[in-house]
C-alpha cells in the first residue's frame, strides 16, 4: 500500500456521541419534541441525511421556515468542538508510523471543511496529510464514490495501492464503489459494516494490513 485515506468522524475522532448531544440541546432549546431513539439514525449519516432527519423531527412541532432559519444558525454557530478530547487514542501513533514508512495520507470526510480544518489544527495533525477533501465539495455525498475517486487522483496513487479506513455503511459503500480496499473500524454503535473487505478493532492494526498486502 502506498496511501491510506481516512474518514474523520468515527475513525480519527469519536465525535458521534457529541453530535447527538448537540442535536438534543438544539431541539430542547427550541422546544421541539423528539424521541431519543430517533437521534441514533444520525450516527454514520451524511451531512445531507442528518439535515433531513432533523427536519423531519422539527416539522412535527414547528414549520419548515423556522427549521431552515434555526438549522442554518445551528450549523454556522460559533460553538467550539473539543477535538483534542475526541481524538482516537492511537490516531497520532499510526499517522506517525505511516509517515515514517513514506506512505501518503489523506482525509475524505463528509463534514464541512471548516470542521476538518478545526480538527487538524486543534490536534496538530497538519503535517501528516497530503490531501484533504470535504464532502461539501461534491454534488453527491457518500455512498457516491466521488470524494474517494478525487482523493486518490490527487494523491496520484493507483486504486490498488490505496487503503481506505471507514466506519459507516455509506462510507464503506463509497470506498467499494471506488473499487478500493476498505477496512472498517469497529464502533460501539450498531453499524452495518458487511461491505468492508476486513474489520479492525484498532487503528494500529493498519500496520498489519500494510505489511500483509505488501507481502502479497
Amino acid at each position: 500500500m502506498k496511501a491510506v485515506i481516512f474518514d474523520m468522524d468515527g475513525v480519527l475522532i469519536d465525535s458521534e456521541p457529541l453530535y447527538v448531544e448537540m442535536l438534543k440541546d438544539f431541539f430542547i432549546r427550541h422546544h421541539i419534541r423528539f424521541e431519543e431513539a430517533e437521534l441514533a439514525a444520525v450516527i454514520g449519516s451524511s451531512h445531507q441525511r442528518v439535515m433531513e432527519i432533523v427536519r423531519d423531527i422539527w416539522i412535527r412541532t414547528k414549520d419548515e421556515a423556522s427549521f431552515r432559519r434555526h438549522y442554518h444558525e445551528y450549523e454556522n454557530g460559533e460553538e467550539t468542538i473539543p477535538y483534542q478530547m475526541l481524538l482516537n487514542p492511537h490516531a497520532e501513533e499510526i499517522l506517525k508510523w505511516l509517515k515514517d514508512h513514506a506512505i501518503k495520507m489523506a482525509i475524505a470526510s463528509s463534514s464541512p471543511m471548516r470542521d476538518i480544518e478545526d480538527m487538524i489544527q486543534q490536534c496538530r495533525l497538519a503535517s501528516y496529510f497530503d490531501v484533504i477533501h470535504s464532502g461539501h465539495e461534491f454534488s453527491a455525498s457518500k455512498p457516491d464514490p466521488a470524494i474517494y475517486l478525487k482523493t486518490m487522483e490527487d494523491l496520484d496513487v493507483p486504486v490498488k495501492d490505496c487503503l481506505i479506513i471507514e466506519d459507516s455503511f455509506h462510507g464503506i459503500a463509497a470506498a467499494k464503489a471506488a473499487n478500493a480496499y476498505c477496512a472498517a473500524l469497529a464502533t460501539p454503535y450498531p453499524m452495518d459494516q458487511r461491505l468492508a473487505d476486513i474489520k479492525i478493532n484498532d487503528l494500529l492494526q493498519i500496520k498489519m494490513l500494510i505489511d500483509k498486502t505488501d507481502q502479497e
